[in-house]
């Protein structure tokens, strides 16, 4: 079987006197069609998040609505309790792990773990404390060192 395109995305910004100024956005999805193509429905929504590196969660829940919208069954608005677990993940990883490199820093890996075992239990209290730490704030004060990016503009690919 040939491999699988990840697919990826692409943010560009660009800065002005330490302002974005512009945003361009570009999505690839994968193509998973040659993965999917001749398996029932169910087994299809059960391997979506097993195709997926980045937020497997909510790209089974898109594909269980999907299916649920095609066979005509109603699915009323609700917030998925594993949907927001894996965004606050997602963030943090991006955050804590991610945004140091970017700024020369070493990568909070302690803090990482900590904060997504609070994410896991639901204690967002625990969340909270972590992300008000010195060090965690001083990253956000070193995010006016990347406005050097009228220069060189920042380019994301994940």
């Amino acid at each position: 079987m040939a491999s699988l395109d990840t697919g990826r995305v692409r943010i560009r910004l660009s800065c002005t006197g330490g302002r974005v100024n512009d945003v361009q956005l570009g999505c690839e999805r994968p193509d998973v069609t040659p993965v999917l193509r001749g398996r029932s429905a169910s087994q299809a929504v059960q391997l979506i998040p097993l195709l997926f590196g980045l937020c497997c969660q909510s790209q089974s829940r898109a594909a269980t609505l999907a299916l649920a919208a095609a066979r005509g069954e109603e699915c009323q608005p609700r917030l998925d309790p594993e949907v927001q677990r894996e965004v606050l993940r997602e963030h943090l990883w991006r955050w804590l792990l991610d945004l140091p490199a970017l700024l020369g820093k070493e990568a909070l890996q302690q803090e990482f773990v900590s904060g997504a075992k609070s994410i896991a239990a639901g204690n967002r209290d625990a969340l909270r404390k972590l992300l008000a730490e010195p060090q965690i704030e001083n990253l956000r004060l070193l995010l006016p060192c990347l406005s050097g990016c009228h220069r060189h503009p920042l380019a994301v690919v994940c």
